[in-house]
């Protein structure tokens, strides 16, 4: 996705993902995330997934969520655990944040973002 944005813009953009259903293979993912505003890059994430990286470097968690509000007052940069599941509060500028959460299911990488970044 590429979005342009005007100065005073505000934006909430999401993305969440499951990997695979149950019992079957994750398969292979890659997403990009490009954002500017006033024609500055603003955020520029991108995620790259296969069988290797989910079992490696997101423990077998097979949900990812991506968000990123921009616009809004700052929230503080934030790391949070609950069983496997992870999410990080990365304050990019003062009005703008990314939001990364993985775990085993849409709810719980839902609540715990949302309690790590305090919506």
């Amino acid at each position: 996705a590429h979005i342009s944005m005007t100065a005073h813009a505000q934006l909430r953009w999401r993305e969440l993902i499951v990997l695979g259903r149950s019992g079957e293979p994750p398969g292979k993912l890659c997403t990009s995330l490009r954002i500017t505003r006033d024609d500055k890059p603003v955020v520029h994430n991108g995620l790259r997934l296969d069988a290797s990286i989910v079992e490696a470097g997101l423990g077998g968690a097979r949900v990812v969520l991506t968000e990123v509000l921009i616009g809004r007052p700052s929230i503080k940069p934030f790391v949070a655990h609950q069983g496997q599941a992870r999410a990080s509060v990365v304050v990019l500028e003062p009005d703008v944040v990314l939001i990364q959460a993985v775990g085993d299911s849409p709810d719980q990488v839902e609540a715990l973002a949302r309690r790590s970044a305090k919506l």
